[in-house]
């Protein structure tokens, strides 16, 4: 095989300008986590592929310290953005601590023009280990269920990470050899096919991963709250729609619960709209922590919430719900140096396969319950059919009229 180095180092140098200018022109402005590590990286290798092109016309010494430092430094790049887009954590420090302590023997190296394959086995060695951890950041708590273009990009640099790997397999048994960098060698193919992989493949993951979140992004704000975390009134009544045709076509239980904060105004009066919110995310996040995965919880609106509990009858959505009573008496905010929690009065009401109306007559259901729960002392659950009172309070049971 035939390799046209020069012609290759030309590509190189276009594709990575390419992915620079495509990546930063379509983050601009709103760059996202990574963003500008990426484009970034890209850029570097513009300059990195300059420097083996003009291997001969400038001091090679210079060249390869200077070409191997800023790939390093994309590498690091590479790894710094992937890991500020798949999670919150900091950038880690030790891939700067392990260019530092590598570089000066490697400058050594360089410039006393010795073991040309010990260098080699030390700069790939450095861009094995920092691009596998690009791609471990990419995988890691189960990263790869997330994005699909993410899982390209994993495979990309999976694939770069095995092209060095394979450089270092074949150099090792002869690492003290003495040979032209740029010789056409199965090495020196070994060494464009990574940096080609990167220039040509990396800039479009990571767009395409970026947009992949924005897209999920606007989704969640169009069916959430902002405020509480839960699913909003539109996303709700949607689910709603489609969670109770399966259960009648299916003849399978389902079970509203409308649950309403008690005495919400006089939170707002007394300690301020603030505390309110306060109250509203804590509520939220309570019932959204105590119900089972498959259940839906939404904010109806105001102080309002609902509870579609999924496979579950009259007294199992009950049961549920007064647990719920109980993990908000339990949970507690902080309203000005006042301990608060939540209170709330809940109606309950199950699918009738014979009630005409779907979803309106089912939230109406349990609408009815709520205000028998209101009327009945508060901070307790009514299920529809029956007034029950819970076990602290003792009064009659009483039908509550269809």
């Amino acid at each position: 095989m035939h390799l046209d180095i020069p012609t290759i180092l030309v590509l190189q140098v276009l594709a990575s300008l390419m992915s620079a200018l495509v990546l930063g022109a379509s983050l601009l402005g709103t760059p996202g986590p990574g963003g500008r590590e990426a484009t970034a990286a890209m850029a570097g290798l513009v300059p990195a592929f300059l420097l083996y092109m003009l291997r001969g016309r400038i001091p090679e010494s210079f060249s390869i310290i200077a070409g191997n430092l800023l790939f390093w430094g994309v590498a690091i790049l590479i790894l710094r953005a992937n890991t500020r887009f798949a999670s919150d954590r900091a950038p880690a420090r030790w891939p700067f601590v392990l260019v530092l302590v590598v570089t000066p023997g490697f400058a050594y190296l360089a410039t006393s023009g010795a073991w040309y394959g010990l260098r080699v086995l030390i700069t790939s060695a450095v861009l094995l280990v920092l691009i596998s951890a690009s791609g471990w950041e990419l995988a890691r708590e189960g990263g790869l269920t997330k994005e699909p273009w993410r899982r390209f990009a994993f495979a990309l640099l999976t694939l770069t990470s095995l092209g060095f790997a394979a450089r270092i397999a074949l150099v090792l048994p002869d690492w003290h050899i003495e040979a032209a960098p740029l010789a056409p060698t199965a090495e020196t193919m070994l060494a464009f096919i990574p940096g080609l992989l990167l220039a040509q493949g990396f800039g479009p993951a990571f767009l395409l991963m970026q947009r992949e979140r924005s897209a999920a992004l606007a989704r969640e704000l169009a069916t959430t709250d902002v405020l509480t975390g839960c699913l909003n009134r539109r996303a709700l009544e949607e689910r709603a729609t489609i969670e109770l045709a399966h259960a009648a076509r299916k003849k399978r239980p389902i079970a509203l619960a409308v649950v309403d904060l008690d005495h919400f105004k006089k939170v707002n009066d007394t300690y301020g709209h603030a505390i309110g919110d306060v109250l509203l995310t804590c509520a939220g996040r309570v019932l959204r922590q105590s119900v089972r995965p498959g259940d839906v919880v939404a904010r109806y609106g105001g102080e309002e919430f609902c509870i579609l509990f999924r496979e579950a009858d009259a007294k199992q959505a009950k049961a549920a719900s007064e647990r719920l009573c109980n993990a908000l008496r339990a949970a507690s905010i902080d309203a000005n140096g006042t301990p608060l929690s939540p209170r709330a009065s809940i109606g309950v009401a199950a699918l009738d396969p014979n009630a005409e109306g779907g979803w309106q007559a089912l939230f109406r259901r349990a609408d009815e319950a709520l205000y028998r729960s209101k009327r009945g002392g508060r901070d307790r659950v009514s299920l529809h059919g029956f007034d029950d009172v819970p076990a602290q309070a003792a009064g009659p049971v009483e039908q509550v009229p269809n």
